[in-house]
């Protein structure tokens, strides 16, 4: 009886009390005040300069993305100035003065574990996007389907999970980097500066230097700058890149410290017999010129500085091998007397080669030099996601 009497009063009591307070104004309490929902940042709309081509942007930096969902999982960071490319990849366009520049990198990637940036100089007459490579229309330039850099590198990406390997590709702004060289004579600071930032691409990474064609300008640009070459790089590889290779400006000798200054450098030089080809039905090398030649004389200085070479034979290639394999170098004896020049990039997975070698028994085996090509299934099959502009990308 006693606790119906008290739960009765309890609900009388409550039921009072809503009553008071729906009849009594509604004052927000003290520091409790509703506040409207925050707006999101806006997103950025690129600027009409922006969209005219590529940026000149500033030293990468890491900051948080701004879009990232909290009740999701947090987003990596995303590198300033980066935007989306292909599936799980990040890429930046630039230009200064020194040409364009296109650097891709994983979309994820821990930042703790060896790192390596791939700086590709394009060869005479090409651009980034050429360099890059895709699948090749029916009225496109011969050049898209002559390198397929970044399908390469895709490539290796994936057979090296354990480490973060960035590429950046360098346009010479005439699109000739000899030609480049020449109209700067301080083109050895230049080549030394642009490494020191492209060394800050991924911080820590070690840099493997490869070029085609003409871009062998900048690397020996490069070996002009210093008695030393920088401890950040790891490797150099000329593909059919190194005729213009003297013993005189003492390539020799620096080349010879740099590869014994540490186990890991690693020297790779891909050549064919070049001294009889015809284009149009006249030589193309004149006598003494030419990567075959350059082969030899680069031999010859290497013994110079007590270092030996070994020759053998693997596949088609005349193999010359020293300091434990450190030093690579190739030559295609070239019977049949056509130009294999791009052939050694493309179709002999050249940059696969060159990038595989001193990683492992199990990656070289993967790589070998020869055809068919091994990157065919990564090859994009429209200009490359965050490219500058479709028109850009598809100029002959």
């Amino acid at each position: 009886m006693g606790r119906s009497i008290r739960a009765a009063t309890v609900h009388v009591l409550t039921a009072l009390l809503v009553v008071a307070c729906a009849a009594a104004p509604q004052a927000p309490r003290h520091g409790t005040a509703e506040r409207p929902p925050p707006t999101a940042a806006p997103r950025e709309t690129p600027s009409a300069e922006a969209s005219a081509g590529p940026p000149v942007l500033p030293p990468l930096a890491i900051v948080a993305d701004a879009e990232a969902d909290v009740d999701d999982a947090p987003a990596p960071p995303r590198p300033r100035g980066f935007v989306p490319g292909a599936p799980g990849e990040l890429v930046r366009w630039e230009t200064n003065g020194d040409g364009r520049r296109y650097t891709n990198i994983p979309a994820r990637f821990d930042a703790a574990a060896p790192a390596e940036t791939i700086v590709y100089a394009t060869p005479n007459g090409n651009t980034i996007e050429q360099t890059l490579g895709r699948q090749r229309g029916a009225d496109e330039s011969f050049r898209y389907d002559i390198q397929h850099v970044l399908a390469q590198v895709r490539l290796y990406r994936n057979e090296v999970p354990e480490r973060t390997v960035a590429l950046v590709v360098v346009e010479a702004p005439e699109l000739s980097w000899p030609t480049w060289r020449q109209a700067h004579p301080d083109a050895p600071a230049r080549a030394a500066a642009m490494m020191k930032t492209l060394g800050e691409v991924v911080p820590g990474a070690k840099l493997s230097l490869v070029s085609h064609s003409g871009g062998g300008a900048l690397t020996f640009a490069l070996l002009a700058h210093a008695r030393a070459l920088p401890d950040a790089v790891e490797r150099i590889a000329f593909l059919d890149s190194h005729y213009a290779f003297e013993a005189g400006e003492e390539h020799g000798k620096k080349l010879a410290a740099w590869i014994r200054a540490s186990r890991t450098h690693q020297l790779v030089a891909l050549a064919y017999d070049d001294r009889k080809i015809r284009l149009h039905g006249k030589r193309v090398v004149k006598p003494g010129g030419g990567s075959f030649n350059a082969t030899f004389r680069m031999i010859q200085a290497l013994e110079a500085e007590r270092m030996p070479v070994r020759e053998s034979r693997e596949g088609a290639f005349r193999r010359f091998v020293g300091e434990d394999g450190r030093v690579e170098l190739r030559v295609h004896p070239n019977p049949k007397n056509v130009i294999l020049h791009s052939a050694l990039v493309s179709d002999d997975n050249g940059l696969l080669f060159a990038l595989a070698r001193g990683k492992g028994e199990r990656l070289e085996a993967r790589f070998r030099l020869g055809p068919p090509r091994l990157f065919t299934a990564r090859v994009d099959a429209a200009p490359p996601a965050g490219g500058p502009s479709t028109s850009a990308a598809s100029a002959p």
